[in-house]
């Protein structure tokens, strides 16, 4: 199984979803501020020939992401994207952030119990 995305597609990109379909590299770089897709791939390759492209064009634009690797790979993982020319070390702190994705989750989990505290509160 190649890479493959399941993506929304917004309405006037609809028409172009066929093409788009069998290109996931070029789909990724046609996304725009508010679109949402995942990638489901098998090796690292592909994850990266997909997302690289697409995490260059959003810094570029001035976007912010946010990274999720696992643990182990983080340091790994930071090295290819500098290798694909990503220059990780200037980005704003706020522009691009590589963490874990468990960390991202026991983040989002903490957010989440001190919103349901706060409700609790009221």
């Amino acid at each position: 199984m190649a890479g493959e995305l399941i993506w929304k597609i917004r309405s006037t990109a609809a028409k172009d979803a066929p093409s788009l379909m069998h290109e996931p590299a070029r789909y990724a770089r046609s996304l725009k501020l508010g679109d949402h897709a995942v990638l489901f791939y098998d090796t690292e390759d592909i994850k990266r020939e997909i997302s690289f492209p697409f995490l260059r064009e959003g810094l570029l634009k001035g976007e912010a992401a946010v990274y999720l690797v696992s643990e182990n790979k983080l340091d790994s993982e930071k090295r290819e994207i500098q290798r694909y020319g990503i220059n990780v070390d200037n980005q704003r702190k706020e522009a691009f952030t590589i963490m874990s994705a468990l960390k991202f989750c026991v983040f989002r989990f903490l957010v989440a119990c001190r919103q349901f505290q706060a409700l609790l509160d009221v």
